[in-house]
């Protein structure tokens, strides 16, 4: 499998991105209490020589540590562009999120592999060819419905 290069937390009413090491914990919250300040994931990956031939699929993977609660889904959108790499990123407004299209709905599951509902394009919900070794892909993973909650302990 190939790990995220890098994980931010993108802060809805704000914008400001906050960069996590690649290893570091993710969150997805939404709540009516909070103020606006939802939280959505800002997932980065580089293409590597070892995807090179290989087919690739998008997977999120929670640990056993990790805590759901509300929906227990997040809608998977691609990214226009990256967020700012771990040593840029200031937790003030940068690019924002730059969300693009909606791949789809997976289901969360703690300890395993969350599960696609439903999905609007076969692109990486499906295996499929890798992109070309260098290539950088950037997605958001957004929480579902007024209430959601998926936070893990490792990428």
């Amino acid at each position: 499998f190939l790990a995220p290069a890098a994980l931010s937390i993108y802060d809805v009413a704000t914008g400001a991105i906050h960069c996590l090491p690649p290893t570091g914990a993710g969150l997805v919250a939404k709540s009516p209490t909070n103020g606006g300040h939802d939280k959505t994931m800002l997932v980065t990956f580089r293409y590597t020589q070892q995807t090179a031939g290989k087919t690739c699929q998008l997977f999120l993977f929670l640990d056993a540590g990790a805590k759901v609660g509300g929906s227990r889904q997040v809608d998977v959108f691609t990214s226009l562009a990256p967020a700012p790499p771990s040593l840029d990123c200031p937790s003030t407004w940068p690019p924002g999120n730059q969300r693009d299209n909606q791949l789809g709905r997976m289901d969360v599951v703690v300890g395993g592999l969350a599960k696609w509902d439903w999905t609007s394009s076969s692109y990486l919900t499906r295996p499929g060819p890798c992109r070309k070794v260098g290539s950088v892909e950037a997605f958001e993973l957004v929480g579902v419905g007024d209430e959601d909650y998926v936070r893990w302990t490792q990428a």
